[in-house]
Order: structure tokens, then C-alpha cells, then sequence
């Protein structure tokens, strides 16, 4: 590679071109495209970094590795305050494991199930406030001996209580699938 023409700066001027070359890796750069960017060898792009206390590197404080270190901790914080791990997933445009490698990483496993499209207290409140509860739809689904009864188990634990879907399924002897379309007959919704 041919050697770039040499400027001439005075020791200020350097230092102001070592001062942004360090706040371009700051802001994300890597050192290889701030050295690039500011027309000089990577070598001196390194040592304008350590000279504003940078450490690049696995373990340093800047760079690459440390805005993967940080965005990691930031998908098991999210996690640990209850988002799923989907969420997370798709907030971050990582995979489902990408996730569950930085729960890991953090201390703690991530939960492999939780409950989807499970109503909110509020909903429940709403439904139970409501009283009235929209008459079925008479399908094959709701038709088996003792359908209603079930419902009528399902709607009152979905309404009094704060069991997941599956709790609620096995208590009456329906499935989980079964309560959610329970519940959204009786809101009035289709999903």
C-alpha cells in the first residue's frame, strides 16, 4: 500500500485530530474506520484511543466489544423487568438465543414460556364489571357435554382471579387455546 503524503501540523493541530479520532471509536467506530476516516496509520488511531482512556479490545471500555457488552446487559435488563424474550428479540434485531445467551451471561435463565395474549387485570376487571356476557357461538368447539359449564368456570376464574390461561385450563379441563377464545367470545373480540 502506497504511503499517504505527509502533512505538515503543528503538535495542536495533532492533538485535535487524536481528540476526534478517539470521540469517532466513542460514538462506535472502530479504530480501523476512524483511522481511515482521519487519513492515518491504525496504529496511531490506537494510540490517540488510550491516550483519551479508551481500552479497546475484549474487557476495554470502548470499541466493538464494549458496545456488544453493553447492549447484552441491556437485553437481560429488559428481560429481568418482564419483557419476553421475543420482545426483546425483535426491540434488539437479535435471534431468541442471542437473548437467552445474555440472560445467561447476566446470572439468570430466562423464562421458555411466557403466557401470550393473556388478558390484563384491567380486561378481566372490564369483563367482570360488565356482568352480561355475550351467549356462545354453538360450535363443534362448544358443543361437547358440559361446554357450558366449563365456559361458565373459565369466565368466573378469568374475571375473580389472576391465573394464567393455563392455570385456568387445567382447573376447569379445557385447554389453554380453548380459555383465550373463551375469553375474547365473551369480550367480543375474534383473534
Amino acid at each position: 500500500m502506497p504511503r499517504r503524503p505527509r502533512v505538515e501540523m503543528s503538535q495542536v493541530q495533532r492533538a485535535r485530530r487524536r481528540a476526534k479520532i478517539a470521540a469517532a471509536v466513542r460514538k462506535g467506530r472502530t479504530a480501523a474506520e476512524a483511522a481511515a476516516l482521519f487519513g492515518v496509520e491504525l496504529s496511531t488511531a490506537y494510540e490517540a484511543c488510550r491516550e483519551h482512556g479508551l481500552n479497546l479490545g475484549r474487557g476495554g471500555n470502548a470499541g466493538y466489544f464494549a458496545q456488544m457488552a453493553a447492549r447484552r446487559a441491556a437485553m437481560a435488563d429488559a428481560v429481568r423487568d418482564g419483557a419476553t424474550v421475543a420482545q426483546v428479540a425483535r426491540r434488539f434485531r437479535v435471534g431468541d438465543r442471542t437473548v437467552r445467551a445474555a440472560c445467561l451471561a447476566h446470572g439468570f435463565e430466562a423464562p421458555r414460556w411466557l403466557a401470550k395474549r393473556e388478558p390484563s387485570l384491567r380486561a378481566r376487571a372490564a369483563l367482570a364489571k360488565r356482568g352480561s356476557v355475550a351467549p356462545p357461538k354453538r360450535t363443534v368447539a362448544t358443543s361437547w357435554p358440559g361446554s357450558d359449564r366449563r365456559r361458565a368456570e373459565a369466565l368466573r376464574l378469568l374475571a375473580t382471579t389472576d391465573l394464567t390461561y393455563a392455570e385456568i385450563g387445567r382447573r376447569v379441563g379445557i385447554s389453554r387455546q380453548r380459555v383465550g377464545q373463551v375469553f375474547r367470545e365473551a369480550a367480543g373480540t375474534r383473534g
